[in-house]
């Protein structure tokens, strides 16, 4: 018989076999210990066993979000794997990882819950966790021509003061509906104390006195660069940040720039007229619990690529 139980410091070197064995990465037990003891609204975290074999887990970061004026919480989950050897192993007429779900759902109060899963687990999600269904992330490309074939490493500004950071995300949050609340507390954790290290700040400046009128924030994968998050004073300066990073992109030799983006937010258009074009991406998915919010998850859910976890 399978037991649910919530995790324990002497899993970290199992769960750690057990993501490399379902997503085919390596993580560290720093990774493990940010992402689930050091968020900056906890987490949650269980593990599955069957005759002591640890074989499956469901975990959840919590995360403060604005909507219209309100604040919600919300949990995204994550790290939702089996191991494969028993994924079609029948225990009862739900299979384990579900009911590590149910019981999150159970033990933890939240207005919703969200998160970029496999197909296979969005599915899951819909059908046996009373999910809204998926949907794709978009994602926004623009191929770069140029004639430097010799990627040079972008400067880090990774000291740059995170006051700023949060100011800067207080101007832009105007413009957002749905997001999670990037305050100096999640900036501090999400991106300055990364076991990783590998993003990049960059401050957007203009005009003669070369004033900040943004920041991106942004990381590379080869020859791409991505954009992870970006915070400006005025809508306007988003233009202004299009054009730099475009700059920084040629000028460093990347032949591409990628960014998630809603369709439906307000910058959307001028990703468009800057070039960039829009594929369907990773699944994304959502279970409302606090119906009384009328929560339009996939219309007003304003997505960064940096939300994303394992970004």
């Amino acid at each position: 018989m399978f037991k649910i139980r919530k995790t324990e410091d002497k899993d970290i070197e199992s769960l750690i076999n057990l993501f490399r064995i379902s997503f085919g990465k390596k993580i560290t037990p720093s990774y493990w210990l940010w992402k689930y003891h050091n968020s900056p609204w906890g987490a949650v975290s269980y593990v599955v066993t069957y005759q002591k074999k640890l074989i499956a887990h469901y975990g959840g970061i919590k995360l403060k979000f604005q909507y219209k004026g309100d604040i919600l919480w919300a949990y995204q989950f994550c790290d939702v794997m089996t191991h494969p050897d028993y994924r079609a192993k029948i225990f009862t007429k739900y299979p384990p990882i579900i009911q590590a779900g149910k019981r999150f759902y159970m033990e933890y109060k939240m207005d919703f819950a969200f998160g970029f899963p496999s197909e296979r687990h969005a599915k899951l999600q819909s059908l046996a966790l009373k999910g809204e269904g998926f949907k794709r992330i978009c994602l926004f490309e623009k191929d770069i021509n140029h004639k430097n074939n010799q990627t040079k490493c972008l400067k880090k500004y990774n000291n740059y003061s995170i006051e700023i950071l949060s100011k800067l995300w207080q101007a832009t949050s105007k413009y957002l509906c749905l997001s999670i609340v990037k305050d100096s507390k999640y900036l501090k954790w999400r991106y300055y104390e990364h076991p990783d290290n590998k993003y990049f700040i960059i401050p957007i400046k203009k005009g003669i006195l070369k004033k900040i009128c943004g920041i991106c924030i942004v990381s590379t994968n080869e020859d791409v660069l991505n954009i992870l998050d970006f915070f400006l004073y005025k809508k306007e300066n988003f233009k202004i940040i299009l054009s730099k990073i475009e700059k920084i992109a040629i000028k460093c030799g990347y032949s591409k720039i990628k960014i998630w983006l809603n369709p439906l937010e307000i910058f959307s258009t001028d990703l468009i007229n800057f070039g960039y074009k829009i594929t369907e991406h990773i699944p994304y998915s959502v279970r409302i619990l606090n119906k009384n919010k009328d929560i339009q998850f996939y219309n007003k859910y304003c997505y960064r690529m940096g939300d994303y976890d394992a970004s």
